[in-house]
């Protein structure tokens, strides 16, 4: 690839506009050590706010009394010119001529010129290649459009102070005029930038010779004649331009951001494809060309933005899947702990039971494995004689030894230690109340009942066991008590017999009969002491699952309430999973579509149920498709699609003539692509339809495929020459209007006069 250093002469705002443009795209490209970007402007507020920082900055200005004090003497200056000085002209094309022209001093222009094209020349001095200087304006504006044929001329002599070759070219932005059937539609925008841009292209037509009339050489008179002018004009030998361009843009859409970036996207693409291409002498014939440009892109952003939905839903199926289990586990946590409810007693309790009917059924397994441990140790603890503190260390130890047992058995959100202690209490509790029920305590009394024929007590009921630490002692327990005290005054009314009897023969009956009842006695008080013994163990055990129940329905509450926030949690993280989903699947519909919208054609790409490279929003056209995202076909569609695009932009009256104009097409892209573009474009079939067929037809050929650093994007831009200036609209329709002397350009142009425009001519010695 071809690397021509290259100076980039912005004037005017639009000039300014044009050179952000430009050193953003040479930016991007990596090649912007061989573009020198010089800014000129009459308001220092552009060259501020618009001008990149890269460029070099002049500022046009004089003192604002100096166009009315020069009036009369300069011929160019007709009528009055309100001049502002450092706020631009107001689209007064002579005070564009003026500044460069007068008291800005030319010749200070002129060193500043050629400086820049020596710098260029110095800082590329490595390559053979030759120098191209562009100049880039407005035709509509007053700055660009009034100075931009004297800088033209000034350049040309400059160029002689290099030994290096040094092409020139031009760029001038043209406000469109619409065409309908024979009839022009009146101009939507502002009539001044279309009287300028007329004006200006006269005056191009004669600097270019572009009708043959010109006569060479061409004096152009320096009015003001600064000191350090030695001569009073300058002479133009020649055509100045190798190659003029014009850009035409909708005048309706200049405040449109889109349609303005792209306008100076084009010109920006046009500098650096001819900086770059090894293109042969058909850009460099001093003829007057137009371009149109269309990108065909895949859908970088959308791709990119597919890849983070992608992202997106994945994690939001990790957290589904982790919202799920965590649901799962709390709900199996409670279903638990209702088991542990149920374990911890035999029927309804205050009325507050677990919700499912009977989860031992399905939980009991580990309940029963734990209680089966637990009948193994019961008969320890039940029969010992210890006091309490004794059978509860015996238990506090149990509960350590089961609880490392049962590590892991029991799930995560519930408490361990207080399920091992709720179903330990609860199988020794029932362990102790069976013993409670069987103790030989109730049949020894009634045996004593009726063996000392105390038949004042009825029969002994069943023992009662205690519910809960409110109930009061059984029946049983009066009973019990009530015998045993009737047989203790047995005790003591033999005592007070064998006190009072006189014959010892009689004594020796009753303490017979004392010495069996107080055996009996001593016998139902070691059997009343064990009883006690069990009630009491029973009663700690009744508190410890009480106590222990109160914990469990605590947490069970905390966790229901935790497991309807994760389900409440889910469902939103749900809703957001099938909104993005709709969004992912919306994408790639509009993905699987080729769309074209303001210049830009999005080729359509494929999608499979499988998630797509993050890397591909980076990549280029081959790559898309040998991951089969993209077909050559769809793509080839694409480029032909973009070709009926390419029209050629300016010359709206020429199909009336001679049809439709051919051009040559160039191709901005990744150096990756270059092997697939040439095969799409040079080597399609003979078939009707092939793309060389329609290649052919609307170009001449295709020029050099110019390197690009876009992904995924490619730039087809369309060239075409020579332009009439008599088949567009912009000049001829006016021309026709303002040469016509029963007509005037106001019945066109409305508030602009055949006298208004006579005075936005800026070089009147062209046209002589």
């Amino acid at each position: 690839m071809t690397s021509h250093p290259v100076l980039v002469v912005g004037i005017g705002r639009a000039g300014c506009d044009i050179l952000a443009e430009m050193d953003e795209f040479v930016s991007r490209e990596g090649v912007a050590d061989r573009f020198q970007l010089f800014a000129i402007d009459s308001s220092s507020r552009d060259l501020q706010t618009f001008a990149p920082e890269s460029a070099t900055t002049y500022e046009l200005t004089t003192d604002s009394d100096a166009p009315n004090r020069d009036f009369g003497s300069v011929h160019y200056l007709q009528g009055d010119h309100n001049f502002v000085p450092d706020a631009g002209t107001s689209r007064q094309r002579p005070l564009g001529r003026y500044l460069v022209d007068s008291a800005a001093d030319s010749a200070h222009l002129s060193e500043a010129l050629t400086e820049q094209i020596t710098t260029l020349a110095e800082n590329c001095s490595a390559t053979s290649e030759p120098l191209q200087v562009w100049i880039v304006n407005s035709l509509g504006g007053g700055t660009g459009s009034g100075a931009f044929p004297f800088i033209s001329m000034l350049l040309q002599q400059c160029r002689q102070e290099v030994a290096k070759t040094v092409e020139i070219f031009g760029i001038g932005s043209l406000p469109s005029l619409n065409r309908i059937e024979e009839r022009i539609e009146a101009p939507e925008g502002e009539p001044a930038h279309y009287a300028n841009a007329y004006t200006a292209l006269a005056e191009l037509r004669r600097l270019m010779d572009l009708d043959g009339d010109t006569t060479y050489p061409i004096e152009i008179g320096i009015d003001a004649s600064p000191a350090t002018i030695r001569s009073e004009s300058l002479s133009v030998q020649e055509n100045p331009f190798d190659g003029y361009w014009l850009l035409g843009f909708n005048e309706t859409d200049q405040f449109d951001a889109t349609d303005v970036s792209r306008t100076n996207s084009l010109g920006a693409q046009l500098v650096y494809y001819l900086g770059s291409t090894d293109s042969d002498e058909w850009f460099r014939q001093g003829h007057l060309y137009s371009i149109a440009g269309v990108s065909v892109e895949a859908p970088t952003e959308q791709l990119k933005q597919y890849h983070t939905l992608n992202q997106e839903l994945a994690d939001l199926d990790d957290e589904l899947g982790t919202l799920r289990k965590q649901r799962e586990s709390l709900t199996k946590s409670v279903e638990y702990i209702d088991f542990l409810l149920h374990a911890g007693t035999h029927g309804p309790v205050n009325g507050d039971e677990p919700n499912q009917s009977s989860p031992a059924e399905t939980l009991g397994g580990p309940r029963e494995e734990i209680k089966s441990q637990c009948e193994d140790i019961v008969s320890g603890i039940s029969t010992t004689s210890n006091p309490n503190t004794s059978r509860m260390e015996i238990f506090e130890k149990q509960v350590q030894d089961l609880m490392e047992q049962h590590e892991g058995q029991i799930p995560e959100n519930v408490p361990t230690e207080l399920a091992i202690r709720l179903l330990c209490a609860s199988s020794l509790r029932d362990q102790i109340r069976e013993k409670i029920v069987t103790h030989p305590l109730r049949g020894y009394l009634q045996k004593l009942q009726r063996k000392w024929s105390i038949e004042d007590i009825s029969e002994p009921p069943e023992p009662e066991l205690t519910v809960d630490e409110e109930s009061e002692m059984g029946s049983f327990e009066e009973w019990r008590a009530r015998l045993l005290d009737e047989l203790q005054g047995r005790v003591e009314d033999l005592h007070v017999r064998m006190d009072d009897s006189l014959l010892p023969g009689f004594i020796s009956g009753p303490r017979q009969q004392l010495s069996k009842l107080e055996t009996d006695l001593e016998r139902a008080d070691r059997f009343r002491r064990e009883y006690e013994n069990l009630r009491d163990f029973e009663s700690v055990l009744t508190n410890e699952i009480k106590n222990s129940r109160y914990q469990l329905k605590e947490e069970r509450s905390r966790l229901e309430e935790k497991a309807e926030d994760k389900q409440e949690e889910w469902e939103t993280t749900q809703q957001r999973w099938s909104s993005l989903s709709q969004q992912q699947s919306q994408l790639a519909a509009s993905m699987r579509e080729e769309l074209t919208q303001e210049g830009r054609l999005s080729v359509p790409l494929q999608f499979e149920e499988r998630p797509i490279d993050s890397e591909l929003h980076s990549s280029n056209f081959t790559t898309l498709c040998s991951k089969e995202v993209l077909s050559e076909q769809d793509l080839r569609q694409s480029i032909e699609t973009a070709m009926t695009l390419l029209e050629e932009p300016v010359e709206d009256l020429a199909e009336s003539h001679f049809g439709k104009t051919s051009g040559k097409l160039g191709v901005i892209a990744s150096d990756s692509d270059h092997s697939l573009i040439e095969e799409i474009l040079l080597e399609a079939d003979d078939s009707v339809d092939s793309l060389q067929r329609e290649l052919y037809y609307q170009f001449t050929g295709v020029d050099d495929l110019v390197n690009g650093k876009q992904h995924c994007s490619l730039s087809l831009l369309g060239f075409y020459s020579p332009i009439s200036l008599d088949y567009t609209s912009e000049f001829e329709t006016i021309h026709d209007c303002y040469t016509d002397p029963e007509a005037d350009v106001s019945s066109l142009l409305g508030s602009i006069s055949d006298s208004d425009l006579e005075k936005r001519f800026a070089y009147p010695d062209l046209l002589q």
